[in-house]
């Protein structure tokens, strides 16, 4: 009897094991077949979540552009094809003198989430009138400092 019920399990197993493990690969096979990739993510600017801010998404050198809604949140659609796995995936937002840019790397699971932090990013200039009266000032200096160090040689 006990020989029988090992025959039987032994049966079993050859048959049910086969047909597990394929059913495993074809799961795996319509998560290999999607479509596309969904690249999403929030634009915010100290905290705040920007609306009308525009995006850029960069993958595998395949651009494409969004305008974020009132909430902040912007998404694109690439197709499998243009952005593969382990692709590096850059997103760039700006919104009038503000801009940012994040980067991350597009793995197996069809989406990738990357939000934007805007900054602001402002490089002072001297104007004509601040640039002379550096100069006259600097110059100023020059002659004062000369001046003393020959009154105190004399």
């Amino acid at each position: 009897m006990r020989k029988f019920l090992v025959l039987v399990l032994s049966t079993l197993m050859l048959v049910l094991v086969p047909f597990a493990s394929a059913s495993a690969h074809s799961d795996w096979g319509s998560m290999q077949n999607k479509q596309h990739v969904t690249v999403s993510g929030i634009v915010t600017e100290n905290g705040k979540h920007i609306k009308n801010a525009q995006v850029t998404v960069t993958c595998d050198n395949h651009t494409k552009h969004a305008k974020t809604s009132r909430s902040g949140y912007y998404t694109v659609t690439f197709q499998n094809k243009q952005c593969k796995v382990n692709s590096s995936v850059t997103v760039s937002a700006s919104k009038g003198s503000e801009s940012g840019q994040n980067i991350g790397k597009y793995k197996m699971c069809h989406s990738l989430w990357l939000n934007v932090a805007l900054t602001s990013v402002a490089v002072p200039e001297f104007g004509l009138i601040e640039g002379v009266i550096a100069a006259i000032m600097g110059s100023g200096a020059f002659l004062m400092i000369r001046r003393r160090n020959q009154r105190a040689t004399i």
